[in-house]
């Protein structure tokens, strides 16, 4: 299994996985993180984490923003696992 840090890197893998004879997901099962746009044109499709990037622009201004503090602040954002063709369903 690849996880890859974001899906450009995991159509990157994709394609190595290809030039050595391996398939996607019958020999390897590859992930991205991101959700991009352009996986619609990628085969077989890309199993992804999607974040909400508007809430998380919106969580790193106002941390920006708010006055300065001694304790650390946290702010969790959920994402959502995107299950597609690049990873093998779960038995």
């Amino acid at each position: 299994m690849v996880f890859a840090v974001d899906d450009v890197m995991a159509v990157g893998a994709m394609a190595a996985a290809r030039e050595l004879g391996r398939r996607v997901p019958g020999d390897v099962a590859v992930a991205g993180f991101d959700d991009i746009t352009t996986l619609r044109d990628i085969t077989p499709a890309l199993t992804t984490v999607r974040i909400p990037l508007v809430d998380v622009g919106i969580a790193a201004a106002e941390l920006s923003l708010a006055a300065p503090s001694s304790e650390p602040r946290l702010v969790h954002v959920g994402g959502t696992v995107v299950l597609r063709e690049s990873t093998p369903p779960r038995g």
